[in-house]
């Protein structure tokens, strides 16, 4: 399942690295360090297991239009490998705000204060 859906495996890893920010108790620019720790950490891992750390082969966002290559009128095929970087690591506003609700939702339940 995760093979053939790999933005799963990036939205699953900011909602738990919300998580465990939220259960840690991490406010302000803490919690945001673990959310690009985490997405940086996955990002690393994926790329040595599963890519060989050959992003421009397959992360298809690492492959852009460059100015100046190739035939006159026609853009080359280079490789931009900090997109590739960018789309492994997953730091797009789908994750964040996953990340954002569950670091939200566990901090409150865990460490918020009821009224008695």
């Amino acid at each position: 399942m995760l093979q053939s859906n790999p933005e799963l495996t990036e939205q699953l890893a900011a909602c738990a690295s919300g998580l465990v920010a939220g259960i840690l108790g991490l406010t302000n620019l803490y919690g945001f360090a673990l959310y690009i720790l985490t997405a940086l950490a996955s990002a690393i891992t994926v790329a040595v297991i599963k890519c060989d750390m050959d992003i421009g082969k397959y992360v298809p966002q690492a492959h852009g239009v460059t100015i100046g290559a190739g035939p006159v009128g026609g853009g080359g095929g280079g490789v931009v490998a900090w997109k590739g970087w960018w789309a492994l690591a997953g730091l797009g506003q789908e994750n964040l705000l996953g990340f954002l609700l569950f670091w939200i939702g566990s901090y409150a339940l865990i460490h918020g204060q009821s009224r008695s």
